[in-house]
């Protein structure tokens, strides 16, 4: 149901012919059951405009300072609105730290992926750190594995940190005193396999052999298999010493995301069929060929990522340890709504507006964001084949075109959130997605 009032906007799967709601079974796998999860719920008023966190406490772990700023002079309605969720049993407000880390004893999370990944990783950082400055607790285990490979911690951060700067790995990680922790890879424009590239033109050949011979220079990380198994090794480990000597780590979800960087390819390729020639008819510019050729790359590769955590998943699971591997789907842009001189509206949108308004001049938006369904479409299909579950917040996020830097008066960036805002309600979804009811007390793990 859609709600006509301002004051609640229902988003439950509105999109295309989709009419699901909450968690529906897409096959089963490999032995394994692949879900497609959709929030089911709506954006509502708050009725405190206090955020989760102190504003002091995001400028000390955000790496966007001038986003943060941004926003926050700018007064935007990010966190007037909350998520409520169709479950009456899910409250409507955040998390604080203490359920996040009872959420994931006994289990690691780590996000391979985008910004919008560290945004919400970000959110888990500064509530742990309220939390700390608040009460004086200990969850002030927060490293970053820059800089740090040889440093004092080289043991859980070698297979996050093996030749980092050559696969512009940014490895971040946080934990509460229980030894749950929150690790973030930043996977700019990885690859697995380039061989498969090929060109819709005849006359892309040549594009497509320099591709395939050089991806660094177009751009693209082409990583062994091995680095991400190394990566889940490490991450399968306990973070530090005393929760070790407790017990091991034995589950492991992994939420991947892999759109962000698709524009850098898309551009570096167009720029490539243009000098060949390819695209020269007006139907058909360099900037479309490269798009679907691009895309059809994209997909394939996405399989392989599919194809690769599987294989990870059976091969841990020898060593008892549980990997459960779910892909995050992408939210529109604001490039159609945040327009110059008022802005977006302030306040969610209305879903079915989603997919028309985002069509619209489709090559002037940042980032290639108007490709975001096709892509997100094309990771879904590749994961659930696989056997992995998809955690679907395109729309849940998408609607709220009210809470970005460029929402006041459509200048600025149209991408990211504001924060306090969308990504602190995001990473409640995951987690409580992700782990279902298995948030455990002390006395449980004695």
């Amino acid at each position: 149901m859609l709600c006509a009032s301002a004051d609640a906007y229902d988003i439950c799967a509105v999109r295309r012919d989709r009419k699901r709601c909450g968690s529906q079974s897409l096959a089963v796998l490999f032995g394994r059951a692949s879900q497609l999860w959709q929030p089911a719920g709506q954006w509502v008023p708050l009725n405190t405009s206090a955020p989760p966190y102190l504003l002091q406490t995001l400028h000390d772990v955000h790496e966007h300072g001038v986003r943060v700023q941004q926003c926050s002079t700018r007064s935007p309605t990010s966190f007037t609105y909350g998520w409520r969720d169709d479950d009456p049993n899910v409250p409507t407000r955040l998390l604080e730290a203490e359920e996040l880390c009872n959420h994931l004893r006994g289990t690691n999370m780590l996000f391979i992926g985008d910004s919008l990944s560290l945004q919400i990783f970000d959110s888990w950082r500064a509530r742990l750190r309220h939390y700390r400055f608040a009460t004086g607790g200990q969850y002030n285990f927060d490293r970053s594995c820059q800089g740090d490979c040889e440093g004092a911690a080289p043991a859980l951060c070698r297979g996050l940190c093996t030749n980092r700067m050559e696969h512009h790995l940014s490895s971040l990680y946080s934990s509460c005193d229980n030894g749950a922790t929150l690790y973030l890879a930043q996977a700019f424009r990885w690859v697995l396999d380039v061989s498969s590239f090929v060109s819709s033109d005849p006359r892309g050949a040549e594009c497509a052999q320099r591709l395939r011979r050089n991806p660094s220079n177009f751009d693209l990380v082409l990583i062994p298999p091995s680095h991400v198994a190394n990566m889940l090794l490490e991450v399968s480990r306990p973070a530090h010493i005393h929760w070790s000597m407790k017990r091991n780590v034995r589950k492991v979800v992994v939420v991947i995301n892999q759109f962000a960087h698709l524009h850098t390819l898309i551009g570096h390729l167009q720029m490539c069929y243009a000098a060949t020639g390819v695209g020269s008819d007006p139907l058909a510019s360099p900037q479309n060929v490269a798009e679907r050729d691009v895309l059809r790359f994209w997909a394939q590769d996405q399989a392989r990522w599919a194809a690769t955590l599987q294989a990870l998943q059976h091969n841990l699971s020898k060593q008892d340890v549980d990997v459960r591997v779910f892909y995050r789907t992408s939210p529109v842009a604001c490039d159609t709504f945040c327009v110059p001189p008022n802005g977006a509206p302030r306040h969610p949108v209305d879903p079915t507006t989603l997919l028309d308004r985002a069509m619209v001049d489709a090559g002037k938006q940042q980032y290639s964001h108007h490709l975001v369904f096709s892509v997100n479409d094309a990771c879904r299909a590749a994961f659930s084949a696989h056997g992995h579950s998809i955690i679907d917040l395109e729309t849940m996020l998408g609607v709220r075109v009210d809470a970005h830097p460029a929402s006041f008066d459509g200048t600025g960036d149209k991408l990211h959130f504001c924060q306090p805002g969308p990504t602190d309600w995001a990473l409640d979804a995951i987690v409580r997605h992700a782990l279902g009811d298995e948030a455990q007390s002390d006395d449980e793990m004695k």
